[in-house]
Order: C-alpha cells, then structure tokens, then sequence
C-alpha cells in the first residue's frame, strides 16, 4: 500500500541533521544545523540578551558525553533567548510571515499576512500582502480579522493602513498574547479562498 509522503517539519529536519552529525559537537555546529534546517541566521538576530554562540557552549559543557537531541538544543534556546523553534517549525504553510529579532522566521510567497514585530518584541503590527491584495483585491483586514484585533489590543494606524500593538509597559508581549494573535489570523486565514 502506498502512503502518502510526509512532508517533514523543520524541527524534524534538524533532528535529521543531527543524528547525522558525526564531528565533535560545537557552537558553530549547532548554528549552521539552525541554519540549515530553518533558514534562520542566530548571528545575525538582534535583541538578544545572549548571543546563541554563548548559548550553546554553555549547553555543550554541561551536556558532558550526553546524547545531543534536537529536543534540547529547541529547548535551551527557546529559555535562552525566546527562539521557539518547535513553534516557528509548527508554523510551515500557516500562509502568514513572521518578522521578529531583526529577520524572517517564517516567510512564504503564497502568506497572506504579516506579523512584523519591533525592537524586544514590545510592539506587533499586523499587514496584509502584495498576494492578500491579489487575492482580495484590497490592502484591508478581513472584518472579523479587525474586531479580533481590536479586542486584543490592537489600534487601526490610519496613516500606514496597518493594526498595532504596543505593550503599554514596555515589556516583551507575552507568548499566550502572540499566540492569540497567530489564531485569530489563522481563523482569517482559513475563511479566505486558497
């Protein structure tokens, strides 16, 4: 019987890449496996309280001769620095782009939105795309997509035709609030024609 192939996931990738790997385990290693399996650069994110090289060599000396798993090197990162690749790997073909630390963690040509996230993450404003405009024929939000907004927090800039968000406290915008976000556009998402 055949079976449909699977399409492997990111985080599925970068375990791949690390089971093969079979050089002495280092910093520079585990940035390209980053590299390679998610197309995102650690050198060059901006915002970081650590850089990940410093990361990761804390990572490796407390590692000892455990078993490097991809599991944890998602994991430290993520309480590192706020890198959730487990999440960015659950968003392929979410049709929707993530601007954050100073780069793209997700990006497709067919995404309908964009999340573009200012410096710390204190600030998200939520645009359309040139395929949206193509597909709609407008630069405008979904009605139910603007009142989900709105209800988080979000304000119209009239100026820039764009909904933003500013933590009123200047802090990082927590994850269950990006998480609301990422649904209520997702919801969007899938009222919209392919």
């Amino acid at each position: 019987m055949n079976h449909p192939a699977h399409a492997m996931s990111k985080a599925e990738a970068m375990d791949k890449l690390i089971e093969a790997y079979s050089e002495p385990w280092s910093s520079s290693a585990i940035i390209d496996i980053v590299r390679e399996a998610f197309s995102l650069d650690l050198n060059a994110l901006s915002d970081l309280v650590r850089p990940p090289r410093d990361v990761f060599e804390d990572f490796l000396s407390q590692r000892q001769d455990a078993p490097i798993t991809g599991t944890d090197i998602r994991r430290r990162l993520n309480e590192a620095v706020g890198i959730n690749l487990d999440g960015l790997s659950a968003l392929d073909g979410a049709r929707f782009s993530l601007f954050s630390k100073g780069q793209w963690m997700v990006r497709g040509e067919r995404d309908l939105f964009v999340i573009h996230t200012g410096p710390g993450d204190i600030d998200a404003t939520i645009l359309t795309t040139d395929h949206y405009v193509q597909l709609t024929g407008t630069t405008e939000l979904p009605p139910q997509l603007k009142d989900d907004l709105t209800a988080l927090g979000y304000r119209y800039d009239e100026t820039k035709q764009v909904y933003t968000y500013s933590d009123p406290g200047g802090n990082a915008v927590p994850d269950a609030f990006k998480g609301q976000t990422i649904r209520a556009i997702r919801q969007a998402i899938g009222q919209l024609a392919p």
